[in-house]
Parts: C-alpha cells; structure tokens; sequence
C-alpha cells in the first residue's frame, strides 16, 4: 500500500492524535517533532526514525538509542521486528554526531530534527549532583 494512501486513511481517525490549543501532535513511534503531519509520520514514511532512551536490564542505566525503521516485507506485520536498535554508549557530543550522521545518510530532511531530538535525550539522561551541605560552625563561645 503506498505512503499517501496510508495517510489518507490515518490521518484523522488515528489513535495517536492529540489535540491540544489549536494543534494536532502525535504521540507515534517515529515522530520526531511530534506533529501530526505527513513528513513527521512514522506509521506512514517507509523510513522512520525513533530516538528514544532505552534501558537493557531492569537496574542498568538508561542508554540514548536511535532506531530506524526496517523495510523488509516478512517484517511488515511484525511491530517488534519494524525497528532496528543502534544504542548510543558513548553520550554527549559523540551520540549527537553520530546521530547526524546516520541519519543524514538515511534520511537529510530529519537530520537536524534528530540531532536536536538526541541531545535532548542525552540532556534528560544526565545526573543532576546534590550540592555539598556545609554543617553549623562550632565555634568556642
């Protein structure tokens, strides 16, 4: 089924819009900037990206991963096999770049909307450190 059809069927009866002061978002796999529109979609592109932070265990840390979409017709009807997983263990400035790299090779058009997505996920992963309280002088009264 081609990418226009699928819109025109999904794109006001989908599951996924919300509507909020006068806007249509998306909350969808794929979706980037969150609004609900034919090129942010990640239902209807056949390839999606999806920058999310994933943890592998139940007390390991969390880990900046990008997915892209997989396009091969045995994985259509299979949600958790549509996505490949690249995990980002080196974060910060290296996670960003790498993004825009991969992304720039797959798809242009979503490269800085995906940079600007991964820094906010490795912005959101950062420990934020306690300030030190410093105790009541004792002093000799």
């Amino acid at each position: 089924m081609s990418s226009s059809l699928v819109w025109e069927l999904t794109r006001t009866t989908s599951c996924h819009i919300v509507k909020r002061n006068g806007l249509m978002l998306s909350r969808e796999k794929g979706n980037l900037s969150a609004m609900h529109s034919f090129r942010n979609s990640g239902i209807v592109n056949p390839k999606a990206v999806h920058i999310a932070a994933v943890r592998s265990g139940a007390k390991s840390k969390a880990v900046p991963t990008l997915f892209l979409k997989n396009n091969k017709p045995e994985d259509a009807r299979k949600p958790t096999k549509m996505w490949r997983a690249n995990s980002m263990k080196k974060g910060g400035a290296r996670a960003v770049a790498a993004t825009t790299a991969v992304v720039g090779g797959y798809r242009p058009d979503l490269k800085q909307e995906a940079a600007k997505r991964m820094d906010k996920v490795v912005a959101s992963l950062k420990v934020a450190h306690k300030p030190v309280k410093k105790g009541r002088r004792s002093g000799a009264a």
